[in-house]
């Protein structure tokens, strides 16, 4: 957290003294004698204390008070409108449980069977840059979607209405690109990033941007909130990642091991920090611990990596393989070699994105070969099979599946986020939306 410095300090001590000279000025005026006021204002804050229905309660029953105070929120939040006569313990001791195991890293979801024999048919796919869209990140909710791209501008998404908002930047038409974009658990926060060595912090609610962060030296990667907070990690091509505290819009710390350029970033419930970069490494950041580990298995630079829970993760890479990894073993446990197939010169088709299903058993790739792959894994086995091909053209430069499981995001465009090396003229600028199937259209 960041000291107050002397400055404010001296101020707030020049501010208390002015205050105190001038309720002693203000008394002396006032003829000197204060005790009848003093006296007429205690009987009144009596009077009030003992209206108060909480004057008498002691400690434990403030807070059965407060717990139940809590549970009513809890209930609020599962059911919208529901009276708290009303409230259902067995569904608020699933929202605790879910909760807790999602913190602990022991929730898992079996969704694989969902997406067996499910039509997804062809992904809607919305026009909205001049140039490729980069990367996509979504709310808890669902309710704020949002894209950056080469062109420099930011986009929201409403998947409801259909409609997009240019959110950045306010006043010129296209600016330095936008790599990576992230949002805050409840919506409030979006922090963009990309070619201007600066993090964006935009407010969603009031709809302006709150602070330009300073630190990185070079073309920002990678940005990924902690879950359930504003905490923030990035990655940059200056070879560093950086913890931040958006609620006080400060630099907290660095993180030095890669010795090449970062190309991504992830987290989760941890305080724990993902990264994976040019120098073929993926690095898991102990921040309380100020250690890291270190996982080696791909030929390649790293383009992408995404964490399923807090102790396995996939990533992605231009030497066309996808590995599904522990946290507790340093070689992967799984690898799919020419994960998209190969181009006509005989080499792999590089692994653009990845997405994991939070806590479950499906991840998605995505590359330059016309489709987005599921993959299927069991949390006993934990070898990766292809579970199904979703039809969409051009690069697929970033995704992420929502929260709520009803849909998979993806960011695409003409070009691979980092270079010109290849064209798919066929592909959209945009946003890549694919509908996920759920128990009720199953059943």
């Amino acid at each position: 957290m960041p000291k107050r410095s002397r400055a404010s300090t001296a101020r707030s001590s020049k501010n208390g003294r002015a205050a105190a000279q001038e309720l002693e000025s203000d008394v002396e005026s006032d003829g000197g004698s204060i005790e009848g006021e003093t006296m007429a204002s205690s009987a009144q804050l009596h009077d009030d204390l003992e209206d108060d229905p909480f004057f008498a309660e002691t400690a434990d029953e403030k807070r059965a008070r407060m717990a139940k105070d809590y549970l009513q929120k809890l209930d609020q939040t599962i059911s919208g409108e529901v009276d708290a006569a009303e409230i259902d313990d067995e569904i608020i001791a699933h929202r605790l449980r879910q909760e807790t195991a999602e913190a602990s890293g022991r929730l898992k979801r079996k969704v694989a069977d969902q997406f067996k024999e499910y039509d997804f048919g062809k992904a809607d796919v919305r026009r909205g840059h001049k140039g490729a869209a980069t990367c996509v990140s979504c709310s808890r909710d669902d309710a704020v979607v949002v894209t950056g791209a080469k062109d420099g501008t930011v986009m929201k998404w409403d998947i409801v209405s259909e409609t997009k908002q240019r959110i950045f930047p306010s006043s010129k038409k296209f600016g330095p690109s936008i790599m990576t974009t992230a949002v805050s658990d409840d919506g409030n926060l979006i922090a963009m990033a990309g070619q201007a060595s600066k993090i964006h912090v935009y407010d969603s609610r009031a709809g302006k941007l709150l602070d330009d962060l300073s630190g990185h030296k070079g073309l920002i990667s990678g940005v990924a909130f902690r879950r359930n907070s504003h905490e923030l990690f990035s990655g940059c091509f200056d070879r560093t990642g950086k913890v931040w505290n958006l609620d006080e819009m400060a630099y907290v710390e660095s993180l030095f091991g890669h010795y090449s350029e970062i190309t991504s970033m992830d987290a989760m419930h941890g305080e724990r920090a993902l990264s994976c970069g040019m120098d073929r490494t993926v690095r898991l950041w102990k921040i309380p611990e100020e250690t890291q580990l270190v996982f080696r298995g791909h030929h390649a630079a790293i383009d992408c990596v995404s964490m399923v829970n807090e102790e396995c993760f996939v990533s992605g890479s231009q030497d066309g393989a996808l590995s599904l990894w522990s946290t507790k073993k340093k070689k992967p446990l799984s690898v799919i070699k020419a994960a998209h197939g190969l181009r006509d010169t005989g080499d792999a088709n590089w692994v653009s994105s990845v997405a994991a299903y939070r806590y479950g058993d499906i991840f998605a790739s995505g590359s330059c070969d016309g489709v987005v792959r599921l993959w299927n894994w069991e949390h006993a086995s934990p070898k990766a099979f292809k579970s199904a091909e979703i039809p969409m053209e051009g690069f697929i430069n970033d995704m992420c599946f929502s929260l709520s499981g009803k849909y998979l995001f993806a960011a695409t465009g003409q070009e691979h986020k980092f270079g010109r090396w290849f064209k798919a003229p066929r592909g959209v600028n945009g946003l890549g939306i694919v509908r996920l199937p759920t128990k009720s259209q199953n059943n």
